[in-house]
């Protein structure tokens, strides 16, 4: 796991650091002088025997009955699958869950298996990706919510007055199983878990209703406790009465590092907290650049995805210094509302205020990339037309990050000092400070 850093033997004061981009790599050439760091989620190696782990989890649940005593023989069930990254590394949870079912004497005909819109996107945005899902559970019957055309129904209300509206499949199966990966995000804290039901399986308004507190100050990356947001989406899997859980912890290869089973909201704050922990990076020292990938595909399928990792970013640049976005971008910006909010909306002031009156999906991705511009300048390293990159997001383009770097140093000066983030969506900055006795 992690960036390749090699020393470039023609001149010893270059390193040279190699970071995912698409299904590829690209690597930047830095100065070993300028470099302040490489800021990345701590080393940990897949299980040899991800089986094992997946079997002990399912026995050993938290605040719930043994997955092996549980009763589902002659029920419809649905297992909602949430993955931010559906590669065939982590469908070995998925496919173990499902013979378990069959050990139980559940027919594959009672079977239904619900993508998130997310998942479902993921999944066919490549050919290779389609193929596998279609091959691995083609005895099933696989569809995918969408939020504009799913029919809902409503579940109840949460504290705070805001009515669940969740997928009537869904609600209406005798069994409910959620099936989700652990991964950081910019307002929700962390994605997985309950994310899999709120926005993963809501209607249109209540994910309106919910997003529409993103802009909230606790609303944060690595953030639930306090969250608004996170707490809308707790309510609202209580509200949903699934009757297990299963979360797994993939390392930056969507390998498994661990499981965890049992009651939803129980496991996700255990699986959340220990994710954490394990994207943790401490930096001392802001840096002028800050050199972002966003961890190649499927992360940079779009730059409504790849954008995501400007939040990293932005805790550990100087205000007014630059971040080098990397991220391949085959499919363009992607989400049309993040198009056009960002080409209608001039002034952070502004996306916020429309978020708060009609969150639309895409819309934070404005919010968001406005924001960043107003700390920094921001260059792409993409294949996306200059046209969109430049004129409607207002980025500076660059076909190789050595360039795109080369520019932001004739700007703020060969001395810079350089960060590198190579798995930018997958890495907590946490500022740490200096100890008393190292200060002057």
């Amino acid at each position: 796991m992690g960036a390749n850093r090699f020393e470039d033997p023609c001149d010893s004061s270059l390193v040279e650091i190699w970071l995912p981009y698409g299904n590829t790599e690209t690597f930047v050439s830095v100065n070993d002088e300028n470099l302040l760091g490489i800021l990345q989620p701590q080393e940990q190696n897949g299980l040899e025997r991800p089986q094992e782990e997946l079997e002990s989890a399912l026995e050993n649940p938290l605040a719930s009955e043994l997955f092996s005593r549980i009763t589902v023989q002659g029920k419809k069930v649905v297992l909602l699958v949430e993955l931010t990254n559906p590669s065939s590394k982590n469908l070995i949870g998925l496919s173990r869950l499902l013979e378990k079912l069959k050990e139980k004497g559940v027919s594959s005909q009672d079977i239904k298996i619900l993508l998130t819109t997310e998942t479902g996107e993921a999944v066919r945005a490549e050919e290779e990706r389609a193929d596998l899902w279609q091959n691995t559970f083609r005895e099933y019957s696989v569809i995918a919510h969408e939020p504009s055309s799913s029919e809902c129904v409503e579940v109840g209300k949460t504290s705070k007055g805001m009515k669940v509206f969740l997928n009537k499949s869904f609600v209406e199966a005798d069994f409910r199983i959620v099936f989700s990966d652990v991964s950081l995000h910019r307002f929700f804290g962390y994605r997985g878990g309950c994310s899999a039901i709120l926005p993963g399986i809501a209607g249109t308004d209540t994910v309106k209703h919910n997003h529409a507190m993103l802009t909230n100050s606790n609303a944060r990356m690595g953030i639930i406790e306090g969250n608004p947001v996170y707490e809308g989406m707790e309510e609202a899997s209580k509200l949903a009465k699934i009757d297990f859980g299963l979360c797994i912890l993939p390392n930056v290869t969507g390998d498994l590092v661990k499981a965890y089973a049992g009651d939803l909201t129980e496991i996700f704050r255990v699986a959340s907290r220990d994710y954490g922990e394990m994207c943790k990076a401490s930096f001392r020292h802001k840096g002028e650049i800050v050199i972002a990938s966003a961890g190649g595909s499927p992360y940079d399928m779009d730059l409504h995805h790849a954008s995501a990792c400007l939040e990293a970013a932005l805790r550990v640049v100087k205000d007014e210094g630059s971040i080098i976005l990397v991220g391949e971008c085959p499919k363009g910006h992607g989400n049309k509302v993040f198009y056009e909010w960002t080409k209608n909306f001039k002034e952070v002031k502004d996306v916020e205020s429309e978020i708060k009156k009609r969150y639309v999906l895409g819309g934070e991705s404005a919010y968001y990339l406005l924001k960043a511009r107003e700390r920094a300048k921001i260059y792409l390293v993409s294949v996306m037309p200059d046209y969109y990159a430049s004129n409607i997001f207002k980025l500076r383009t660059s076909r190789t990050t050595n360039s795109a770097l080369q520019s932001a140093q004739r700007t703020l000066g060969k001395d810079s000092k350089i960060t590198v983030l190579p798995y930018a969506q997958m890495t907590l900055p946490v500022h740490e400070e200096r100890p008393a006795s190292d200060r002057t």
